[in-house]
């Protein structure tokens, strides 16, 4: 395995280990900004913000619903930058985090590869479940595009029979992700 591939790998997996060992939507929402990396969106009020977690740039999380809620739902977003070493078609780059994920995913099942937008470039989608270290059934979709150089990802994380409750959310922090 050459060393952009490696790099794809370690991130993917990496993104991974935050969505799966990690509110319904609200219609009030925050502005995050983050000048540095180039990036605004808007997200659910009701959702935590953290920052700067490992190659994360920003991870929100619902919260929990009751004392028997087992797994916060989250939408976590990265932003890379690529180098000659890891520049690949967006075919490719989405390619390889498939082929990842079926090698370390516990009960890895791909629902769904499609093309997208994100923030006004073509992107793809990917939809899929697996098992997090929990054994939580979880239903994930990523998002991910490639503008100037940058590898814009986000992941929507969520408890398998929540999923399609927390989507609109998830969908309005999607939806509303600009690079400035």
């Amino acid at each position: 395995m050459n060393y952009s591939v490696k790099k794809i790998t370690a991130t993917a997996a990496f993104l991974t280990a935050i969505f799966l060992n990690t509110a319904a939507y609200a219609a009030d929402l925050f502005v995050y900004e983050n000048a540095s990396a180039g990036v605004k969106m808007n997200y659910p009020a009701d959702w935590d913000k953290r920052e700067n977690i490992g190659s994360l740039l920003v991870a929100f999380t619902s919260g929990k619903e009751d004392s028997n809620d087992n797994f916060q739902e989250n939408l976590n977003v990265a932003v890379q930058n690529m180098t000659d070493e890891t520049r690949f078609t967006l075919d490719e780059y989405t390619g390889a985090i498939i082929s990842s994920y079926k090698e370390q995913l516990e009960d890895f099942n791909l629902l769904e590869s499609a093309p997208a937008t994100l923030v006004n470039f073509p992107a793809s989608k990917i939809v899929y479940t697996a098992k997090n270290s929990d054994k939580v059934s979880l239903k994930l979709m990523m998002v991910l595009t490639i503008k100037d150089n940058k590898v814009y990802m986000v992941t929507f994380a969520a408890a398998e029979d929540k999923y399609e409750k927390f989507l609109p959310g998830a969908m309005t922090i999607v939806d509303s992700l600009e690079t400035i």
